[in-house]
């Protein structure tokens, strides 16, 4: 087995990014999870089977790209509240419950295999492009003027309304239409808000990888259970 090219440090435009490693915890623990968090990772407090709590560091100040901020995100949640008091006061914090539950706990078994609250991982994100896949970018005001002063007029015409928002258009393969073949973005100068936020390793950027790639983390070595693709490397 090998490397995805976007996993390979060596590639072309690999950089490193450190993002937060995910670990559950039972109530009891919660000292526990106090100090991952501290080091930099997300927690998963498990107040009972049925309830459970995602607690991540304090979200950064005019930082859209937060890895806590889109672990929400990817929860379908807009926003993380903030304790004002008690063990995790000042850390970001989402209760989650029912569909949440597995999302979380599939996070916790994938990060299984890493021991420390955050994980250096190299992305080359041409090589990828799975973001840029299967994903609806809605579009506001600033980014149509944007795109109408720096985008073609064909892409700005493939634009078109859905559930009363305005969003970049898919090709029938689920590309977006600013892809390009070379794996980089036509539009890239004149590129929307969610677009130029959007963090590299962060969870939805590795869920995205994992729908369109069939790649998990990108770890070179990890559980067999993730060993799914044919760029893969099965664990021992």
């Amino acid at each position: 087995m090998k490397l995805h090219p976007s996993s390979d440090p060596a590639s072309t435009n690999a950089a490193s990014y450190v993002r937060p490693v995910v670990r559950s915890f039972r109530l009891a623990f919660v000292k526990h999870a106090v100090t991952w968090v501290q080091g930099g990772g997300h927690a998963v407090v498990w107040a009972s089977e049925r309830k459970a709590f995602l607690v991540v560091p304090q979200p950064a100040t005019g930082n859209p790209s937060d890895y806590g901020r889109w672990a929400a995100y990817d929860l379908g949640r807009r926003r993380l509240r903030v304790a004002s008091s008690g063990p995790f006061e000042g850390f970001g914090s989402v209760s989650l419950k029912g569909d949440d539950l597995p999302i979380v706990e599939a996070w916790s078994i994938r990060d299984g295999i890493h021991e420390n609250p955050t994980r250096t991982m190299s992305l080359d994100c041409v090589a990828c492009g799975a973001c840029c896949r299967n994903n609806t970018v809605i579009l506001d005001a600033k980014d149509m003027a944007r795109l109408r002063a720096g985008a073609p007029q064909a892409f700005v015409d493939r634009v078109r309304r859905t559930d009363g928002h305005l969003v970049l258009t898919l090709l029938p393969n689920g590309d977006c239409a600013a892809l390009t073949h070379a794996g980089t973005c036509g539009v890239y100068e004149a590129r929307p808000a969610a677009c130029r936020e959007f963090p590299a390793a962060s969870e939805c950027c590795l869920f995205s990888r994992e729908e369109a790639l069939n790649i998990v983390d990108g770890a070179a070595t990890g559980p067999s259970l993730f060993a799914t693709s044919a760029f893969s490397t099965p664990g021992t």
